[in-house]
């Protein structure tokens, strides 16, 4: 049985406006992208930041290759995990690629040039998110999708083990959200474990090997999409708004509005 990248157990977090988050068990192997979805408010960004290390829990267990989190130094945390937060309001007027390369920090040494590996890391993100072309752009003369896809190619660039995702693929169009999300799948497939936030759920079915369908703090549907993604479960995250159709290519679940709702 392939050993989890991360596995999480008897996770417990509150905060003192009374949200309070309980997850028994969460758990990502290498070549498996599982995506995290339910609605607003449910805790998903919170837990994304906790098996992150940003966040600590109050109880719980979270295994990083077998070992605890909290026994990793940062510089071995970013070495392992790359981490992209739902929101980052700004940054210093770097170009796109000074940004990537950024991205090869934890593999420098303290004052270390960086080499030629480190320079193929920075062009293949930028290669892979589409934004070569931009690389001598500053960050502040991007558009809102081309900031975000500068950020992606910016955790790409660290070449880590774990990607932890809060949602990737926000604010770009269909043809860059659908490659990203196919993106991931090919790092899947080399050995990554991918773990997402998304309110894509349409994405999440089509790509993702595994959802975990979280609502009020707790995950109480998890598994193939074709699983979580059913009126029973909808309903109860979402309430009545939604009703699925299937995917005339794949037949996985799609999930749309009720007009009447």
């Amino acid at each position: 049985m392939t050993l989890p990248l991360v596995d999480v157990s008897g996770l417990e977090f509150s905060r003192p406006t009374g949200f309070r988050l309980n997850v028994e068990h969460l758990f990502v192997s290498p070549h498996e992208v599982v995506g995290v979805v339910g609605p607003n408010g449910a805790g998903k960004s919170t837990l994304l930041q906790i098996v992150a290390g940003i966040e600590r829990p109050d109880a719980g267990e979270i295994l990083i290759r077998d070992l605890p989190l909290a026994g990793f130094t940062r510089l071995e945390i970013a070495r392992i995990i790359g981490y992209l937060p739902q929101e980052v309001s700004s940054v210093y007027p770097y170009t796109v690629y000074e940004l990537v390369m950024h991205g090869r920090y934890p593999h420098l040494a303290p004052w270390q040039r960086p080499g030629p590996r480190d320079r193929t890391a920075v062009e293949n993100a930028l290669t892979q998110t589409d934004m070569n072309r931009f690389a001598d752009r500053r960050m502040d003369e991007l558009s809102g999708g081309e900031f975000r896809r500068a950020l992606l190619a910016s955790v790409l660039a660290q070449e880590p083990e774990l990607l932890f995702l809060d949602e990737p693929v926000s604010g770009l169009d269909i043809h860059h959200a659908t490659g990203f999300i196919r993106l991931l799948t090919e790092l899947a497939h080399r050995g990554v474990g991918v773990l997402f936030v998304t309110h894509n759920l349409n994405l999440a079915s089509l790509f993702c090997d595994r959802l975990m369908l979280l609502s009020e703090g707790t995950i109480f549907a998890s598994g193939p999409p074709n699983e979580v993604l059913t009126i029973s479960h909808l309903g109860r995250a979402y309430g009545n708004a939604t009703l699925t159709v299937s995917h005339p290519e794949t037949g996985a679940p799609m999930v749309l509005p009720r007009r009447d709702q």
